[in-house]
């Protein structure tokens, strides 16, 4: 930081402005009379602050010790939002950067202009500050003291010298604000709220750039898609051959086919809940009987009205229970069919155990019957697809060697 900071060399006109030590005046001193003694030296800057649009909507003074205007611009910029936060809600703080201005304005970097007005401590910089305000009309509610900006010696010209700065500062500056009677203020620009999702993912989200329109995504083809269906009003081209719907995506299609055009979920009416409760009702309790105006039984199920409307859909409810009672009249026999198979390949298994009973019975035998026929010589081997006895080879290994 000791290369960023303002020195002596960076003062222009030779002379700096001075806090007084044997009592609280600031008058002007040069480069040669502090030279050598403790020093903070300190410069005052001017932002100017623009709407959205680029207007200058006003400006403020301010004191810095930097050099670098990029980082003058960042400490302006961060001192005025911290002051703002830090001021009392109702009341107004003319300490602030950037106070009295109309809302949305910020402070860029080509707007900051560096006054060549110097001061030896940033105190000195702060009654500079202060004076400023005093002089541009505005009332330094924010000061500590009432007496501020006032400090400067007028015997030796220092205020004289400090007031005719800062008005020509004053005035090319209320030369560059844009008024809101000449150019009214950009409408304020409105915060999308982002979808849960989209703030679970953490990724970065994508915004729909047509006027009025608030869609937010975070994939590209959900983007494309979102336009082509709400804004160009795109014609769907994917048709399907047996009933005539279209869909706009391929995939789309092919859900539709693997699902299948007759689908039951679409085409069976809906019954009410009220309809099916007075239909159970009718089913639990049963038929009553009345007497009708000629003279005739009729029966009515209980709990149902005689209405057109009711009756009809009592019987849409009992004809979806037929076509169920239908359905399970199929699925039992189905259920008897595949008990019988069942029964017929575990006969089929018992079989095919007899069978291999019998032949190890087979094999047993004809094993005895080759023991008979050897007597009590020396068995051999037997092969039972030549019926011969098997040859026997010897095998001679070396006793000495090592293996």
């Amino acid at each position: 930081m000791a290369n960023e900071r303002l020195t002596l060399a960076h003062v222009q006109d030779g002379y700096v402005f001075w806090l007084e030590e044997d009592g609280d005046f600031i008058s002007t001193r040069t480069i040669d009379e502090i030279e050598g003694g403790v020093y903070s030296i300190n410069r005052l800057v001017c932002q100017f602050w623009s709407d959205r649009l680029g207007h200058i909507r006003g400006f403020s003074c301010g004191f810095t010790c930097l050099v670098e205007p990029k980082l003058i611009n960042e400490y302006i910029k961060a001192r005025s939002v911290k002051r703002k936060s830090l001021a009392p809600v109702g009341k107004s703080n003319g300490c602030s950067y950037g106070d009295d201005l109309p809302p949305g304005c910020t402070a860029k970097l080509e707007n900051l202009v560096e006054v060549p007005i110097f001061s030896g401590s940033a105190y000195t910089a702060l009654q500079i500050r202060h004076r400023a305000r005093r002089l541009n009309g505005k009332d330094d509610v924010g000061s500590i003291k009432p007496e501020n900006g006032e400090r400067f010696l007028q015997e030796n010209g220092t205020r004289g010298r400090l007031d005719t700065l800062l008005t020509a500062l004053i005035t090319q500056a209320r030369d560059r604000v844009v008024s809101v009677e000449q150019v009214p203020l950009p409408a304020p620009i409105e915060k999308l709220s982002l979808p849960p999702y989209v703030v679970k993912s953490g990724r970065r989200p994508i915004y729909c750039k047509w006027t009025g329109c608030k869609y937010v995504c975070i994939h590209d083809a959900h983007l494309k898609y979102h336009v082509e269906q709400k804004h160009r009003k795109l014609k769907l081209k994917h048709k399907c051959d047996k009933c005539s719907r279209t869909f706009d995506r391929p995939h789309r299609l092919k859900e539709h086919l693997s699902k299948g055009c007759d689908d039951l979920r679409t085409k069976l009416k809906r019954t009410s809940v009220k309809e099916l409760k007075k239909a159970r009702i009718a089913i639990r309790t049963g038929p009553t009987v009345s007497l009708s105006n000629d003279n005739t039984i009729a029966s009515t199920p209980s709990g149902v009205s005689n209405n057109t409307e009711s009756n009809k859909g009592v019987e849409d409810t009992l004809l979806q229970n037929a076509v169920l009672k239908k359905t399970n009249a199929d699925l039992m026999e189905n259920n008897a069919k595949l008990k019988k198979t069942n029964a017929d390949l575990i006969e089929k298994n018992s079989d095919l155990s007899k069978t291999n009973a019998d032949l190890r019975k087979r094999n047993a035998d004809l094993m005895a019957q080759v023991t008979g026929m050897s007597g009590t010589a020396e068995r051999k081997p037997f092969s039972t697809l030549t019926n011969k006895p098997m040859r026997q080879t010897k095998l001679n290994f070396p006793v000495n060697k090592r293996y």
